[in-house]
């Protein structure tokens, strides 16, 4: 009851945050500044926070600590966007991001996902873009340097609610949202096509131990019909990995993807194929006991994702929206250790345009290697409730 009462009474601090400032400050000269910000307050139940479970005593995932990372506020991401317009066609973006670091000094995340799912080896603040764009025609733009990878910026575009989590193939340490190289945007036949194609030096903007050995190149291409997006996206990337510290491995993303939307409502929903070449196999490597979702190590051996999400404005009270999200994932084919399902559901509301706040329950199921009876696997099963806002300004 001593946490509902403390939900409600931010629930109340939240509402009144309205601001009415514009989302971007002008500088002058072409310059603007702008701040986008997620906080919450969670409150999490389950296996993985029981302070009687003998699953999770290691010093950086044991009960006690992972109760102590979930409950309470949370300050969980502060992007700092500076843009300068140089002329009608060329424009700089510098992005910087802030995440919340973990007890033990790393900036991993948890299985719950409070601050998004780090990569290692950066620290509190770093940069997440850092690109030129120029306009080459009215339907075609280049993108040169840290900039956006194809897939995770449209879907957090498509779904609208980022701050309430990552999206799952983000999560999952499937695909990166941000690289180094160079990107081409555009669409054909009055936009009925549009496409992201880039080609980038891989292992994503979360790793810096870059060998230099390998590339990437994916890309997404939509068809939109009418109210209907339909969408396939690919990634390859070759020589992944640090050499000198593990053997490098290649990846290949697929992604294919159905979308409906309406004035009212937006429905979608997809399947992913992620396979980590490796030697030996990852079916030959040991199995995990914690969920793996950073994208320096090979996680997936002919993986396979599924999911589907919705939201609906509210008839009448058009500012709040009901959402839903259902997503499954198999890592390794040959496995059933490091399963996870994820549903996410609840209700936001957008203050202004400033301001959204939501309260959502997420409820996590992973399967793991079970440490009082090993090598059984076993299903542990996690509820976190959050109070969650977004601030930008």
């Amino acid at each position: 009851m001593n946490s509902f009462k403390k939900l409600i009474m931010l629930l109340v601090l939240f509402t009144g945050l309205t601001v009415s400032t514009a989302k971007a400050a002008d500088l002058g000269n072409g310059f603007n500044l702008g701040v986008t910000s997620y906080m919450d307050y969670s409150y999490a139940t389950g296996d993985h926070f029981d302070p009687n479970s003998t699953q999770f005593t290691s010093v950086t995932n044991n009960s006690e600590l992972n109760k102590g990372l979930a409950d309470g506020f949370h300050f969980t991401r502060v992007y700092l966007t500076l843009k300068k317009q140089v002329n009608d066609d060329l424009m700089v973006r510098v992005t910087t991001d802030q995440m919340t670091v973990r007890p033990d000094g790393s900036s991993e995340a948890t299985p719950f996902g409070l601050s998004g799912f780090a990569g290692s080896n950066r620290g509190n603040v770093f940069v997440k873009y850092a690109y030129g764009e120029y306009i080459l025609n009215p339907s075609m733009t280049v993108r040169f340097g840290l900039t956006q990878t194809p897939w995770i910026d449209e879907a957090e575009n498509r779904w609208t609610l980022r701050f309430l989590r990552p999206t799952f193939w983000d999560e999952q340490g499937a695909i990166t949202s941000s690289d180094l190289g160079v990107s081409l945007l555009g669409s054909v036949a009055n936009k009925l096509v549009t496409y992201h194609l880039m080609v980038s030096n891989g292992e994503g903007y979360e790793n810096s131990n870059v060998n230099g050995q390998g590339n990437a190149v994916q890309g997404r291409v939509d068809l939109n019909l009418g109210g209907f997006t339909l969408s396939a996206f690919g990634l390859t990337e070759s020589a992944v990995g640090n050499g000198a510290a593990r053997s490098n491995w290649n990846e290949d993303r697929e992604i294919f993807y159905v979308q409906y939307t309406d004035p009212m409502f937006r429905i979608s929903a997809e399947y992913m194929m992620a396979d980590d070449e490796t030697n030996p196999p990852l079916s030959q490597t040991p199995t995990i006991t914690t969920l793996a979702t950073s994208t320096g190590s090979p996680r997936f051996n002919q993986g396979r994702g599924m999911g589907a999400w919705a939201w609906t404005k509210i008839p009448g009270f058009e500012s709040a929206r009901l959402f839903g999200r259902y997503y499954a994932m198999t890592p390794n084919s040959a496995r059933d250790v490091g399963k996870m399902t994820e549903i996410n559901a609840g209700i936001t509301y957008e203050v202004n345009s400033n301001l959204s706040i939501a309260l959502d329950d997420t409820m996590i199921t992973q399967t793991l290697t079970d440490a009082t009876n090993s090598p059984a696997l076993k299903d542990f099963s996690d509820s976190i409730i959050g109070l969650r806002a977004q601030l930008s300004f």
